[in-house]
Order: structure tokens, then sequence, then C-alpha cells
């Protein structure tokens, strides 16, 4: 398996009609892509999950499926969404520079561009632990 598993979150991808965009302001797009070769994420509005292969800069994803949840907002979330997983679908190759991620299709057009998450600094919990709130 290839050396960028781990947590990537998506900063642009393509939107099915001949254009690559970022990701809408306030969402959060971010795959997983385990050793053992099945991927998983949050695709704005519902979870996903699947498989992958990789031969060299070769990238097959197979058995990509997700929940049917509906969201409202923001505006545009589920036409992100629905973007989003049909691009990842059409990947073919990758590439690696630093903490970047590119998927491309066959024909080399970009799919998606993902930088490597890195937990904030202090960790997930900024001063100790979660204390709970009185009511």
């Amino acid at each position: 398996m290839p050396m960028w598993t781990g947590r990537q979150l998506l900063t642009s991808y393509n939107n099915g009609k001949g254009g690559v965009v970022s990701v809408l302001a306030d969402t959060s797009i971010g795959v997983t892509f385990d050793e053992r070769g099945d991927l998983g994420g949050l695709a704005g509005c519902n979870s996903f999950w699947g498989a992958y292969t990789t031969d060299g800069d070769t990238l097959s994803i197979s058995s990509l499926d997700s929940t049917n949840l509906s969201c409202t907002e923001p505006a545009g979330i589920m036409e992100q969404e629905v973007a989003y997983l049909g691009a990842l679908r059409d990947a073919a190759t990758f590439n690696i520079r630093g903490d970047a991620l590119q998927l491309r299709a066959a024909d080399g057009a970009l799919v998606a561009s993902y930088e490597a998450w890195k937990a904030p600094p202090g960790g997930l919990f900024h001063g100790g632990s979660p204390q709970p709130t009185s009511p």
C-alpha cells in the first residue's frame, strides 16, 4: 500500500461540470485510506466507504457506498457531495507531493486534491480533558 495511508482532507474536487472547485465554506470532507485497502470518510453530510488497490501510481476504487441522509445547510452541500463521490469513482491514478495527495482520472483530469490531516496543536482538546458543563 502507498505511503499516503491515513486521513486526508479534501481541498478541491472536480465538480462534474468541467471544473475543479474548492470545498464549500463550513464543510469538511475527508477520506482515510488504510493499509488493508479499505477507505472511508465523510462526504460533507453522509459517511462513505469502499475499497482500493494500487499498482505503482495506478489507483482503483471499488465498492463505493454511502449512507443516505439529506442535509440542507450549508446551501449546496448535497450537490457538492454527489459531485465529490462521482469524482472519487473516476480516480485512476494518484501522485503525492509533500503532504498533498492528488487523484486523477484516466485522461489525466484532476479528480480530487487532499492535504494530510494534522491534529491541532495541543491535540484534539485544548486545555486538557473536556469538562462537563453545569445545567
